[in-house]
């Protein structure tokens, strides 16, 4: 498999945290991909408790594949690492936005919204435009994703919106 290397401002895995992973995950190919993935995960989920959970998806399935409990650092290395594999082989998998409160995947499972994504689609629109007139109306991206296609552009709330529902309007809107 030939993937694009991740970027070098991640940093490692502290070796407490690599001694957790299964060993055939312990190799340089690996190890770079899953840092990478973590780090994205902590953005994503930087309070981690046992009543929030992480849930990963692998596309087209209705239906998620997993549940992890946020009881770091073994939540974000089991999540990472599912994902990571299932795109090894070819899968489209991802983690979800926002935690969630129940072992389901429905939209009322969604603990609280402390995240809204906007998927900035190349082919549809100038993004680097787009995240300009972003900012001018103060909306500044906490974390910038490539997703392929395009630009994955993430928004931290300053709070959690509860009903995660109550955060949609918003979303949709920008």
């Amino acid at each position: 498999m030939t993937w694009l290397p991740p970027p070098a401002t991640v940093p490692p895995l502290p070796p407490a945290e690599v001694e957790l992973l299964d060993p055939d995950m312990r190799c340089p190919e690996w190890m770079r991909r899953l840092a990478h993935a973590v780090a994205h995960l902590r953005a994503l989920h930087p309070n981690p408790s046992v009543s929030s959970i992480i849930e990963t998806r692998v596309l087209p399935e209705q239906h998620p594949n997993n549940y992890f409990c946020q009881t770091a650092p073994i939540a974000y290395l089991a999540a990472a690492g599912a994902a990571l594999r299932a795109n090894a082989f070819g899968k489209h998998a991802f983690v979800a936005l926002n935690p969630r409160n129940k072992f389901r995947g429905r939209k009322i499972d969604v603990a609280a919204t402390t995240t809204i994504v906007l998927d900035l689609d190349a082919e549809k629109l100038d993004i680097g435009s787009t995240v300009i007139k972003l900012a001018t109306f103060g909306i500044e991206p906490s974390m910038l994703v490539v997703s392929g296609n395009g630009l994955h552009f993430y928004v931290r709330l300053a709070a959690p919106v509860i009903p995660a529902t109550d955060a949609e309007d918003t979303g949709r809107r920008l």
